[in-house]
Order: C-alpha cells, then structure tokens, then sequence
C-alpha cells in the first residue's frame, strides 16, 4: 500500500485520509475546533445585525461575550471547524477576506461543526479519473497513473486506498434524505427546520445522511457535518 500511494503521489495523484468527527458534538472539547472571527463591537445591537446580516446569506452566523481591558465586547463569529485548514478554505470559498481564523472557546452557541478531509488531489486530465461505483452507502474512484491503477472509496466515515476495488455491500443500504444542493456554484446545506447553510464551493458528487464528497477544482474532498438537535 505505500509503494502504492508512494507511486500515485509521483505522478502528481495526491492521497489524503479523513478525519472523522464524532457524531455527537461535544462542547467541552471546542478548543480543538476553530472559528472564523469577522469583527468585535462594543454594542451588542451592532453585533446582532452583523450576525443577522450573515445568516441572510447563509453563513452560519453567532455572537458572544468576552472581556478586553476590563470592558465586556461582543464578537461575531461564524461556523465550527476540525481543523485551522477547513476553516481557512471556508473563508476563502465565502470571500471573507478580512476575517481572521481563531481557535473557538469553550461554550460556544454552535450546534453544528464540520470536518473536511481531501481524499485526492486529481490529475488534470479527466480521462485519468472517475467514479467507479456507487450506492446509497458509499462510493469509489478509479485513478490511473502510467500503469498504475488505484481505487479510493468513502464510506461516509473514511477513505480507503486500495489497488483492488471493493464491492459495495447493498445490505447495508438505507434511504437517506439528500440534504445537500448545489445552488450556483455553492454546496448548501438544506436541514429541516435550520437556516440554509452555505458549506463551500463545487461540484456535489455524493451524499449519504450529513456525509457528501465534493470536487472543489481538482480537490475531492469529504465533508462530515455533527450537527445538535438542540
């Protein structure tokens, strides 16, 4: 499997692995997750417009309390992150070019985080790529590099790497709502009874419950969201 991936990534086929979040999201451990901060007023009125104007364009938006100088602000903030990177490329994707990327605080008022993990960075050429199979449950990819041909399948947890493909197990199949569109360019998210949610930019390749796989240019991504009930 290392000569394999070793190979792939020598010609120009970048393999990644996923992290996965738990499926319960659990506050007390909001320090290992990041934000995106926008600005900080002394006014909360200020602040809940700039948080009212964010939602409206779907961004998931909030604001909280802190203490400067011994004077109580208000910072507003958007989303929850696994790491500084899915942040950061949300940011970029959104335009919020004066934002700054900050660790979150414990007690947070978010009830939904996302992780992003890149499976592949594809070649150019599209004849070198595709998607192999499909279910409900997961998907695989068939790369070729020279003489080399790899399969790469998410499951709706993890990638897997594997110079075989591996058939979908179709007993393990249950209907699942498609909660993620694209809308002009964006992957949005559309959740009973929550603002939409607008996740990044792309093409959707597939989806299963709070799981999707998208092709950001030449990036194939996994997107896992933990989303509260609360």
């Amino acid at each position: 499997m290392m000569i394999l991936a070793r190979c792939l990534h020598n010609q120009g086929l970048v393999i990644g692995s996923l992290l996965v979040l738990s499926s319960s999201l659990n506050l007390t451990l909001a320090q290992d997750f990041w934000t995106v901060q926008m600005a900080a007023f002394s006014d909360y009125r200020d602040a809940t417009q700039a948080v009212n104007q964010l939602q409206a364009q779907g961004l998931d938006s909030y604001s909280e309390f802190f203490m400067q100088e011994g004077k109580q602000l208000v910072r507003v903030r958007i989303g929850c992150f696994d790491s500084k990177p899915t942040a950061e490329q949300f940011a970029k994707t959104s335009l919020l070019t004066d934002a700054s990327i900050v660790p979150m605080t414990q007690g947070s008022p978010i009830d939904l985080c996302v992780t992003r993990a890149i499976g592949a960075m594809l070649p150019q050429d599209t004849n070198n790529w595709g998607v192999y199979q499909e279910n409900q449950a997961a998907i695989e990819f068939w790369f070729r590099a020279q003489d080399i041909t790899a399969f790469l399948a998410f499951n709706g947890s993890s990638w897997n790497l594997s110079d075989q493909a591996n058939p979908l197990d179709s007993n393990q199949v249950s209907q699942s709502p498609g909660y993620f569109r694209e809308d002009s360019g964006y992957i949005k998210l559309f959740y009973p009874n929550r603002r939409v949610f607008t996740l990044t930019s792309g093409k959707l390749i597939w989806q299963y419950g709070l799981s999707a796989v998208i092709l950001e240019d030449n990036i194939l991504a996994a997107y896992q969201l933990s989303l509260s009930e609360n």
